[in-house]
């Protein structure tokens, strides 16, 4: 499981995406969209926050907590490819490296 460790967030800094991803940050987008279609991604976002503030059991819901945090990563993922493609756009920093604390 992902997590996000706010030790290490840095401004700018995609945290979900491989390389290949930031280099191409519209497969992210299309991979994302093959497996769900915008109304499917409403539901699921609707799910996971209404569960999140509304609902202390899982009896009656249709998505299991695993499926859940599945897609709060892609979801996740999709917002920071859609950050680099703004970014691009707009010609603001992209910054695509943890500081590694070494003196250059």
């Amino acid at each position: 499981m992902r997590y996000t460790n706010r030790s290490i967030i840095a401004r700018h800094l995609p945290l979900r995406l491989s390389p290949d991803q930031i280099q191409a940050p519209m497969e992210v987008l299309t991979t994302f969209f093959s497996g769900l279609n915008l109304d499917e991604t409403r539901e699921v976002l609707w799910e996971a926050f209404s569960r999140a503030l509304c609902t202390p059991e899982e009896d009656h819901l249709s998505l299991t907590n695993r499926e859940l945090l599945y897609f709060h990563e892609e979801f996740e993922a999709l917002i920071e490819a859609a950050y680099l493609i703004y970014a691009k756009e707009n010609n603001l920093p992209i910054m695509t490296m943890l500081p590694t604390g070494k003196d250059s």
